[in-house]
Order: structure tokens, then sequence, then C-alpha cells
């Protein structure tokens, strides 16, 4: 039985004739996506770039300051005093901040100049 190439062909288009307009039809059908008016959401604070307040002047009383931590290097050291990072010339408590050493910090007020000195320094107890 010997077949020529464009029969064949036929009979192929033939039998695959009813199975291509489905196919067709199905990729064709499309439903509309509904709309939303939904707000847009909104990022929030980056994970990865610490949160930094530098403390004002502050009118409230008398607070007591406490160094718990100094970041000592030459060109902009700064420190951590009651839970606040700040810089030479910040303001904390109504003091301004005047200098910032390796184990302390000196603020300047109305009432003088107030020194604060780490608690515990480890490299110092060796």
């Amino acid at each position: 039985m010997k077949t020529s190439i464009p029969m064949l062909l036929i009979t192929i288009s033939l039998l695959i004739a009813p199975f291509a307009g489905a196919a067709e039809e199905s990729l064709s059908l499309r439903n509309a996506l509904p709309e939303t008016k939904a707000e847009p959401l909104a990022w929030g604070r980056d994970p990865f770039v610490p949160e930094v307040r530098v403390a004002g002047p502050s009118t409230a009383p008398q607070q007591e300051l406490r160094l718990k931590a100094v970041f000592y290097n030459e060109t902009r050291p700064s420190a951590i005093i009651n839970e606040h990072i700040v810089y030479k010339g910040s303001h904390i408590g109504g003091q301004k901040i005047v200098d910032i050493g390796r184990t302390h910090v000196i603020l300047l007020g109305e009432n003088g100049s107030i020194r604060l000195e780490l608690t515990e320094v480890p490299e110092l107890k060796k």
C-alpha cells in the first residue's frame, strides 16, 4: 500500500480539523479583570536602614540623663543618651552636646556643664 504525501496531508488535516476550531476558540475567550479601587499600599520603614532620631530641645522638666554608648571616630562621633542618638551640637533635655570623647559626653546648659561618663567600659577594666 503506497500512499502519496499529499494524500497523507489531506488525511491528517481532516482528522485535526474538528479540534482546530475548538483550540482557537478557547484561546480567544478572555474574561475581563474586575476593576478595583483599592488604595495603593504604602511602604513602611526600610528594615535595613537603622532608625535614627536626633533629640531636639525639650521643654519638659529636667530628666536624668544616662550615657548608654559612645560611637567614637575622628570625623563625627556620636553617642546614645536616654535612647536617643546625639551628635556634637545636638540638644537633649535642654542641654547642648559640646564634646564627645571616647568614654564621655560633655553637655552645656543653663546651669553650667555636665560630664556624662560610661558606667562600664570593658577595655578600661584590664
